[in-house]
């Protein structure tokens, strides 16, 4: 005995929604102040006046950006059918389309570079007496931090279900009723670091189907 089936379910979504844009590259940090010296006639020297300094820590980068929402499911078709004679068994399938999973949050931005730290004998004197910095460099500043992340994308809510009145005159063998539910996407997740995911979504409005036999 033949089987056939009638279907009133939309297509689900097939990719989520698009991700957050990733965080800018902090600011560098300044570089540090050269040191500097001045000149001893009575020693032939040059001696430490002013000793090189540090170079500034970058700056953190910039927060992710949030990722999108996912959109609601497409909601199932609200329709009516009259059937004369079936032949064999008829299987009615009504349902709604799934809600879209949320974009992830885009991750923060890389923390901007250190500054280099200053010479500590920018001008190359060979008569030093007194060397600035104990005759190295001053110590260059540190990267800065990430950024926050940005927050993930709320799931999309599942469609709202289908109505279906079917009519029918006459079935020779048996008629099945099938609901899918819709259901709700997954939340997007937050970027790195610290970003909070999206909120999750809501199960759609169950579907219905009446039948309705004809005599």
């Amino acid at each position: 005995m033949e089987n056939k089936t009638i279907s009133f379910v939309p297509t689900n979504p097939t990719t989520p929604a698009p991700n957050g844009k990733d965080g800018p590259k902090g600011a560098s940090g300044t570089n540090g102040t050269d040191a500097s010296y001045s000149y001893d006639g009575g020693n032939c020297k040059h001696n430490c006046s002013s000793p090189a300094t540090r170079g500034s820590d970058g700056g953190q980068g910039g927060a992710g950006l949030k990722g999108t929402d996912g959109f609601d499911g497409v909601a199932g078709p609200i329709s009516t059918m009259t059937l004369t004679t079936v032949i064999g068994d008829l299987t009615v399938v009504a349902g709604a389309g799934n809600g879209q999973t949320g974009g992830n949050g885009g991750n923060g931005g890389p923390g901007g570079d250190g500054g280099y730290g200053g010479n500590w004998n920018p001008n190359g004197y060979t008569d030093i007496g007194n060397s600035c910095n104990g005759g190295s460099n001053a110590a260059n500043g540190n990267t800065g931090p990430q950024g926050t992340g940005g927050p993930g994308g709320n799931a999309g809510n599942g469609g709202a279900g289908a109505q279906v009145i079917i009519y029918y005159t006459e079935i020779t063998g048996n008629i099945t009723t099938n609901i899918v539910n819709s259901q709700p996407g997954a939340a997007g997740s937050g970027g790195a670091i610290g970003g909070t995911n999206g909120a999750p979504g809501k199960v759609g409005v169950p579907s219905k189907i009446t039948l309705i036999p004809l005599t």
